[in-house]
């Protein structure tokens, strides 16, 4: 269970995404996220069996006027 999150102005936006083999990056994307407050919190929540591995890299913002 993987979920790519943001938290901006009070709000959760989520994308589930998955783990489909080695060296497959995914690009989760949740488009249209307004951020009136000036912060917002970026993470993920990743659920999996004992012994599980993966990586997680590079977190992109990118401002849409």
């Amino acid at each position: 269970e993987l979920t790519f999150y943001v938290i901006a102005d009070g709000e959760r936006y989520e994308m589930p995404f998955m783990n489909t083999s080695w060296a497959n990056w995914q690009n989760p994307v949740i488009p249209g996220i307004p951020v009136t407050g000036g912060e917002l919190t970026i993470g993920a929540h990743i659920r999996c069996a004992a012994q599980g591995w993966g990586t997680l890299d590079d977190f992109y913002v990118t401002k849409v006027d």
